[in-house]
């Protein structure tokens, strides 16, 4: 009778201001929940190496180097800017790199919810599908770019589905905030933005082709300038410290090499195990279902809802290209619950059915908080504390073996030797010396970076040059030949935690 009375009061039929009311407080509570469900994770999560990557590529921002001149990386850099401006503020820290990702999971979750509200779900169901699109946030909680992406992509499918219900003489300047967020997205990933930009300016002639050519120029033209303005302002920020030309040279020779070294089938997913086979069926079977159910569906609202939301969802799948593995289609999956949500349009609005949602979203949320309180109970902590990695869980053997290597770094350039640390785990040892590789934290085979690593390590004298063990696993982000250079002009001096050490 209680739970009755309090959902009539300020869910269905209570005065206007209590369920304003209501919806605040569940988005300010959710928004809370976000932000630590995951205590676990946050506190003493192991870090593995895109965790680390990430990390250091905000700090050499931090530290006033300039993406594509001082160091290569291979996506656009605004995910590393905002990084680096949250560690500029809080600290340099990575636990402060786990908060900025569970801040972008609640940022996520809550425009998640607004379109499910703005597309005609009532508040339960659209509480209910957007913890469905939270769940990759869960399955992969770390701190990256492809999580900004899908903020960015979700900013533009809100504006346009604003732009839907807008006056008719207001609708125009909406392209041009769309614009905006368009260009952000591909200043963040570059083929997420190209995708988007392309299924978004798709839409718009196909919508409204029938409002004549002055409408569609117009607007195209007002998404292009918010487009080119947010872009723009990133060529700035790069083209005022080197040359454009070259930097667009470089990141496309780095991205093919990337692509050509590192593309994997689609098919290569279905090999890993059965949820993620079932997964790889199900999101594009939820894409294309929802895009098929907008283009056959007559009301016109509707229709162009269901054709947006299916077209952004295809723009985030991207993200399965060129490396089709369980982790990137994580990062494809969110849009697609959106997707999920306009194929079923039924809505729950009479009290009897809030009868049946109620207490399975308070039985979930339970089921939930007992989970995070496990996962969250305290585990061993291991002291003295690394520099930058405190309140992180790094087990003893590995906290032993950093301080091992970077107290022999140290060791070797007081010595007057210059030492390079050449594998895909130097961020991972470097930065509690707060020091960088020269220019690549990460080197692909056939990328220009080999060359130009072994004509620096062929042009200096004095140098000590640490590499994998032979026995050490193999990683994609490595090339023999610049193992195969070291090993065969340089002299062998010891072994140390599984790396070889050379000098000459």
């Amino acid at each position: 009778m209680l739970q009755r009375t309090f959902i009539k009061t300020y869910f269905c039929e209570g005065p206007m201001e209590y369920r304003y009311i209501a919806r605040a407080a569940c988005l300010l509570l959710f928004a809370l929940l976000i932000i630590v469900m995951n205590p676990h994770y946050l506190n003493h999560g192991i870090p593995d190496m895109d965790e680390i990557w990430n990390y250091q590529y905000a700090r050499r921002i931090l530290y006033g180097q300039i993406p594509y001149r001082d160091f290569g990386v291979l996506q656009t850099p605004f995910a590393m800017q905002l990084n680096a401006l949250f560690l500029s503020v809080f600290g340099d820290g990575l636990i402060v790199m786990r908060w900025v990702a569970s801040v972008a999971a609640a940022l996520n979750g809550l425009i998640a919810y607004r379109i499910l509200i703005t597309t005609g779900k009532n508040e339960l169901m659209s509480l209910a599908y957007t913890a469905f699109f939270l769940c990759p946030f869960l399955l992969y909680p770390k701190n990256n770019y492809s999580w900004f992406v899908v903020l960015f992509l979700s900013m533009a499918l809100l504006l346009e589905l604003k732009k839907i219900n807008a006056e008719q003489s207001k609708q125009v300047l909406y392209e041009f905030w769309i614009g905006i967020a368009l260009g952000v997205t591909l200043i963040t990933k570059q083929n997420i933005g190209a995708a988007a930009l392309l299924v978004s300016s798709l839409c718009l002639l196909y919508f409204y082709k029938d409002r004549g050519s002055g409408y569609l120029i117009r607007s195209l033209g007002l998404k292009m300038l918010g487009f080119a303005l947010a872009v723009g302002a990133e060529i700035c920020y790069l083209g005022l410290n080197m040359n454009i030309i070259w930097m667009f040279k470089d990141m496309a020779a780095n991205l093919t090499t990337f692509a050509g070294s590192t593309a994997t089938p689609y098919g290569s997913i279905f090999s890993e195990n059965l949820i993620f086979s079932l997964l790889a069926l199900l999101v594009p079977l939820i894409v294309l279902t929802s895009f098929v159910r907008g283009v056959t569906t007559k009301e016109a609202t509707e229709k162009k809802s269901t054709i947006l939301v299916s077209a952004y969802a295809f723009a985030n799948l991207a993200m399965i290209y060129p490396i089709s593995d369980s982790v990137h289609l994580i990062f494809g999956m969110p849009m697609s619950v959106l997707g999920l949500s306009m194929i079923f349009q039924s809505n729950v609005n009479d009290l009897k059915s809030s009868k049946v949602i109620v207490p399975v979203t308070l039985l979930s949320a339970i089921a939930v908080s007992v989970f995070v309180q496990q996962m969250s109970s305290p585990t061993k902590q291991y002291t003295p504390e690394l520099k930058h990695y405190e309140s992180i869980n790094i087990p003893a053997e590995l906290r032993q073996s950093i301080r091992n290597i970077d107290t022999f770094i140290i060791d070797e350039e007081e010595r007057g030797r210059s030492v390079h640390l050449i594998n895909y785990q130097a961020a991972f040892y470097l930065i509690p010396l707060d020091k960088f590789s020269r220019r690549y934290d990460t080197v692909g085979a056939g990328s220009p970076a080999e060359q130009e690593i072994i004509k620096k390590l062929a042009e200096t004298d004095k140098v000590t040059v640490i590499i994998k063990g032979p026995d050490s696993d193999e990683n994609w982000q490595e090339t023999k030949k610049i193992e195969e250079y070291v090993r065969e002009t340089m002299n062998y001096s010891t072994s140390l935690h599984g790396f070889d050490v050379y000098t000459k």
